[in-house]
């Protein structure tokens, strides 16, 4: 994941680039990883940093610390943020890259939601501030039958098994923009790293998106991605509203501008955000992609104009990290469809 630029800049971005957050400060850094985000915070100024790893890579970590000269400043603490005991009550800031595909996928929120409830001092500063989730219809019927056809064949191989089961689960590729059909995402929740709760990790939201072509086949499912935003200012100054509302659909804009990251760059100094959709830049968190079992749904011709109104439902998979996403929809006039897709 360092090899992510649009992730590891946006983290060192705003590290770097708002010092006077850190300045003898002290830092909780969940899940290290090789420390990178803790050298940024060490080289913001920040007077020490606690950082936590669970797998076998904090010994890594530990030399890389060393080996930088950080080792006074930067403190690798191997376990479960939940099971160990930090040698301070608070801490000032806490930084986490917890993000994972269809930005749930892990369950690594649990952990930094338990950590700020045990250590976050009051007005401290969580990083990133919150994520928004996007959902969009995409139909592209040759693009859509070029990724399953792939294992038809691979080196006159039959890898046909490969794709069987590609309709019940989440797969996880860059979609080109191109494949989407709807006028403007869906933005259906919000979540704040201040406020959320673990309750808040399931939930079934209302989404509605227009299509703004004429779809002659019908959509073949839809895509799913996360933006990620970053401030200096606590929860209290950021107006964060955790429902969105996408009446704004009439002009396209579904509700998204007040949150968009380009509008957000410029709202205040210090600020930095990212896209994880199709108009970004490719990141490792690629999209999450619902396609559409045909071999159940009969599709139906869409035009320019038609609305899709549903739901979207998060749940925990009956295995660790995992995910199920559900998605209820119906079209103008059309018939209420319903699927399931497991992300494990």
């Amino acid at each position: 994941m360092l090899q992510d630029k649009i992730r590891t800049e946006s983290y060192r971005d705003f590290l770097l680039g708002n010092k006077h957050l850190f300045e003898g400060k002290t830092v909780l850094d969940v899940g290290c990883g090789t420390g990178i985000l803790s050298m940024f915070c060490a080289q913001a100024g920040a007077k020490q940093v606690f950082a936590v790893e669970r797998s076998s890579i904090y010994e890594k970590a530990q030399r890389i610390v060393f080996d930088n000269g950080f080792q006074s400043i930067i403190k690798i603490l191997h376990g479960r943020i939940e099971e160990i005991h930090l040698p301070v009550p608070k801490v000032d800031i806490i930084v986490s890259e917890w993000m994972g595909y269809a930005l749930l996928f892990e369950g690594m929120l649990d952990s930094i939601i338990w950590a700020r409830d045990r250590y976050l001092a009051p007005n401290g500063l969580m990083i990133p501030a919150y994520t928004t989730l996007y959902i969009a219809p995409m139909a592209n019927r040759d693009y859509v039958s070029e990724r399953i056809g792939f294992w038809n064949t691979v080196y006159d191989f039959d890898m046909t098994a490969m794709s069987e089961d590609i309709e019940q689960n989440v797969d996880i590729f860059t979609v080109p923009d191109k494949c989407l059909c709807g006028s403007s995402p869906s933005p259906f929740t919000k979540l704040s790293m201040y406020t959320a709760t673990i309750k808040d990790l399931e939930f079934d939201i209302p989404f509605r998106c227009m299509v703004n072509e004429k779809v002659a086949e019908g959509i073949d499912g839809f895509v799913i991605w996360f933006d990620t935003f970053f401030s200096a200012v606590s929860d209290s100054q950021i107006s964060l509203q955790q429902n969105p509302d996408s009446q704004g659909v009439e002009n396209g804009k579904e509700g998204r501008d007040a949150h968009d990251p380009h509008t957000f760059l410029k709202a205040q100094e210090g600020n930095v955000a990212f896209t994880t959709g199709p108009s970004g830049e490719p990141t490792h968190w690629e999209q999450a992609v619902l396609l559409f079992d045909r071999k159940v749904k009969k599709p139906r011709d869409l035009k320019a104009g038609d609305c899709l109104n549903g739901k979207v439902r998060y749940k925990k998979g009956t295995e660790a990290g995992s995910l199920e996403i559900s998605v209820e929809w119906e079209t103008d006039g059309g018939r209420a469809e319903q699927q399931t897709w497991a992300l494990k």
